[in-house]
């Protein structure tokens, strides 16, 4: 009897955790906003497929292929430049890497770092609509 109870309320367990969505689903798809000081603000629009960045201050629109590697980690693969030029450097093979760190108040705080660099950062996009 007691090995029901306990496989009963484990089975609940389970599926009510499996039925909670994911903080980071918040920041899959919209409109979002980052601040780079110097470099101006970047607006980032996100959809199922693609991310574009546009950034006036510097004359700068690009997009990229948007890559859900789970629910809280992403790369941006297959840049096309479409305003501005490319960063000195890059190429479009450069596959950015982001894990989305925690989601609070519309503000989400990621984690980022590629495959032609060692350097990770850390830095805040606010949700700015949905």
């Amino acid at each position: 009897m007691l090995n029901k109870v306990y496989f009963s309320a484990l089975l609940f367990l389970s599926l009510t955790l499996n039925a909670q969505t994911s903080p980071c689903k918040a920041a899959h798809i919209g409109k979002f906003q980052v601040d780079s000081g110097e470099s101006g603000i970047t607006v980032i629009e996100r959809n199922k497929k693609t991310q574009t960045e546009i950034n006036e201050k510097m004359g700068y629109k690009a997009r990229y292929d948007i890559v859900w590697i789970d629910d809280c980690h992403y790369e941006l693969r297959n840049r096309t430049v479409i305003k501005g030029k490319s960063w000195e450097g890059s190429s479009p093979t450069d596959i950015l890497k982001a894990e989305i760190l925690k989601v609070v108040n519309g503000k989400v705080f990621l984690r980022l770092g590629s495959n032609f660099s060692d350097e990770v950062m850390e830095c805040e996009m606010i949700k700015i609509k949905s």
